[in-house]
């Protein structure tokens, strides 16, 4: 409940990762808290994101996120070449190549 109060009271906080650590995301797919994941992803929370041993929130998640964190990762995709943003697009697959066959 205090991480959802602080998320709505500030939002740009969402994707904060303090020296380079884990994001909300991270902590929250680590600790296997499907709604914490769903609730920061639908306020903005990245799924691209990299600590600084180059782990996304899916590859920290516990199995019971893992499925949700794919399937968001793939959403963002998309929008990202729907949205024509060519740059976003190949930052995400030089994270993740199987992206570029995802079908959600």
């Amino acid at each position: 409940a205090e991480v959802k109060s602080i998320v709505e009271k500030t939002p740009s906080i969402i994707n904060e990762q303090p020296a380079g650590r884990w994001s909300a995301l991270h902590q929250a797919a680590a600790c296997g808290s499907l709604s914490m994941c769903k609730f920061l992803i639908e306020h903005g929370a990245s799924t691209e994101l990299l600590t600084r041993d180059g782990k996304r929130s899916v590859d920290v998640a516990h199995e019971s996120c893992k499925d949700f964190l794919r399937v968001a990762e793939q959403h963002a995709f998309l929008d990202a070449a729907r949205a024509r943003e060519w740059e976003k697009v190949i930052a995400m697959l030089g994270k993740n190549a199987g992206l570029v066959n995802c079908q959600p």
